[in-house]
């Protein structure tokens, strides 16, 4: 089972320059895990699966990370991932 921990550890493990395009890799891949459990998905988020899947992505580095994860540990993830992208935007680091 991946914990917080784990996530929030792969997310500075990967980080790669690109602040913006890491938190949302991560954080569309987490709320895809989240909407494809039936968990509830904050509205501000704007999130939606698209067309023809359930929003996960296998192909994706936080697949099998996410798939792992408690419930718990992915909402926490996912929230504080939304959170810093809010400051990214503010700070204009967004694209």
């Amino acid at each position: 089972m991946s914990t917080y921990n784990d996530l929030t550890q792969l997310l500075r493990d990967t980080y790669d320059g690109d602040a913006w395009g890491n938190v949302m890799e991560a954080l569309f891949e987490s709320a895809g895990h989240m909407h494809a459990r039936g968990l509830s998905i904050p509205a501000t988020w704007l999130y939606s699966p698209g067309a023809g899947g359930d929003g996960t992505d296998p192909e994706c580095i936080w697949y099998d990370f996410c798939k792992e994860a408690t419930d718990d540990a992915l909402v926490k993830f996912a929230t504080m991932l939304a959170r810093y992208s809010t400051k990214l935007t503010v700070a204009g680091r967004d694209y």
